[in-house]
């Protein structure tokens, strides 16, 4: 099912052509509340100096330097409050073809590899975000460069500056389909290393990984790999050994107790593991501990 986000969220075809309407880069020199209405085209605003504050149906959104906001056609936009003065953006007001498909949200779920492409192939789309932090000068370079074209007024200049429309929506898409996956990675590895520290003293399994990530254990690992630098095995031992030594240095147990404790079948296995990870044997590691 949708979320409200998503219905507010504009799709980029990849068989039809988005159609620019209007463009400018512009400023306010004694500042403005953004006005009441609802269109029929779709709106890109991207804020260079102090902010944009529009409400989207019931939804408000405040545009900073950097950033740039969609906003949708069919829906009722107005400002509550006075933007400041001197407040500059572009923008780009350009008509979208409608996509109803019921899967929609997964932009390459149509997606399908062919080395001769038919029409078929070429009915997916993409996901562009609601908001993002805008980091590439090339995308704001390419801005200007769609504005200075369509002051020309040149009817041979519009397939050109829809082309390039299309390229800067592409772009922006690119980039944040990046962020998202960096911040998707990070969350997934905060999410095992939650459940590593959780079982730290049950045995290593990675079908119980698999099974309570929903994911398989090789991309896991990878995604882990690359956050962290160490395999998810590795950092699930690295996690028993520091809580052994915990165990070795504030309680009584015996190495046999603690090894039993920690899952280990063998007390002559754990040791050596522990003499691995720690560099001393767990009777060592306790006997400097007293001494310390």
């Amino acid at each position: 099912m949708e979320s409200e986000l998503q219905k507010k969220q504009l799709l980029l075809a990849a068989d039809e052509m988005p159609l620019l309407r209007e463009c400018a880069f512009f400023k306010s020199e004694d500042g403005f509340v953004h006005p009441n209405r609802v269109l029929d085209f779709d709106v890109l605003i991207y804020v260079v100096s102090g902010s944009v504050q529009v409400v989207e149906d019931d939804q408000e959104y405040c545009i900073l330097p950097g950033e740039l906001l969609f906003l949708k056609h069919g829906c009722h936009h107005y400002g509550t409050k006075r933007n400041p003065p001197m407040t500059s953006w572009y923008y780009f007001h350009f008509y979208l073809p409608e996509i109803t498909a019921q899967t929609r949200f997964d932009p390459f779920e149509s997606f399908t590899y062919a080395r001769s492409l038919n029409k078929e192939n070429h009915s997916f789309f993409y996901q562009l975000p609601k908001k993002m932090k805008l980091e590439s000068y090339s995308n704001i370079a390419q801005m200007q460069e769609i504005c200075d074209l369509f002051e020309k007024r040149n009817p041979l200049e519009r397939l050109l500056q829809n082309t390039m429309l299309c390229s800067l929506l592409l772009n922006l898409y690119h980039d944040s389909e990046s962020d998202r996956k960096v911040a998707l990675s990070r969350q997934r590895t905060d999410q095992m290393i939650a459940y590593l520290q959780k079982h730290c003293e049950e045995k290593f399994s990675s079908v119980d990984i698999e099974t309570y990530m929903g994911l398989s254990y090789k991309h896991l690992n990878d995604v882990f790999k690359k956050e962290t630098g160490m395999t998810l095995q590795k950092y699930h031992c690295q996690m028993r050994m520091e809580r052994a030594a915990r165990l070795l240095q504030q309680t009584d147990l015996t190495i046999t107790q603690i090894s039993e404790r920690l899952g280990f079948d063998e007390v002559f296995y754990f040791s050596n593991v522990f003499k691995k990870q720690m560099k001393l044997s767990p009777m060592s590691y306790r006997k400097k501990c007293v001494r310390i």
